[in-house]
């Protein structure tokens, strides 16, 4: 394609460019092709191999930018997904890595994904990361269709709040002023504490 960013003063976003280097590592004969302003951008897809792959990925954003591309890829691949990314786990404009694992996840194995899990090691917040997540999934050779018609009622709530380097008493005072606005709407709600410190808090 052409003409993209073309109003765009700035470079191509070094987490645009490090989404490809992930892509052109678990696949194999993928050729991209970006010029320096960012205006034009050849892509020639190849085979999707899988495996195990660490990646350090950008801090600019957080990593449910690069597994919302990981979770439609890894059914295809010719290999189980073994994938440890590392970067920022929290972040705005992207789900965070709590929703991509109860959430979406959830909706994967609905499609015969049903070994996907993603392992949270370490949480890592702006600006300077240091999380840490292993996805892995299993490979179809036919994706089972979702059929939901009845979208049903909620019957109970569940979260997680969490926090790093921060005082211990942080998270009950959040987890305190969610209930009050959760439980207006439904009675059976639970948000998991969890307090951080040393290697798993991140940089």
């Amino acid at each position: 394609s052409s003409g993209i960013n073309a109003e765009w003063p700035l470079r191509p976003g070094e987490h645009e460019v490090s989404l490809l280097k992930l892509i052109d590592e678990l696949t194999n004969g993928t050729k991209t092709k970006l010029n320096e302003t960012g205006t034009r951008f050849v892509f020639s897809p190849g085979f999707i191999i899988g495996g195990e792959v660490t990646h350090d990925c950008s801090l600019a954003v957080p990593l449910g930018y690069y597994l919302e591309v990981l979770v439609c890829l890894a059914a295809f691949s010719k290999k189980k997904f073994n994938i440890t990314l590392r970067g920022v786990t929290h972040g705005q404009g992207h789900p965070n890595v709590d929703t991509l694992k109860h959430v979406t996840l959830s909706y994967c194995k609905r499609l015969g994904l049903h070994s996907a899990e993603l392992t949270i090691n370490k949480r890592g917040y702006a600006p300077g990361g240091g999380g840490e997540v292993l996805f892995s999934c299993n490979t179809l050779k036919v994706v089972k269709p979702i059929k939901w018609l009845d979208s049903g009622k909620i019957k109970r709530i569940r979260g997680v709040a969490s926090c790093s380097r921060m005082s211990p008493a942080t998270n009950p005072r959040v987890i305190d002023k969610a209930r009050g606005v959760l439980n207006d709407f439904i009675p059976d709600v639970y948000i998991y504490n969890e307090h951080l410190k040393g290697a798993q808090s991140g940089k």
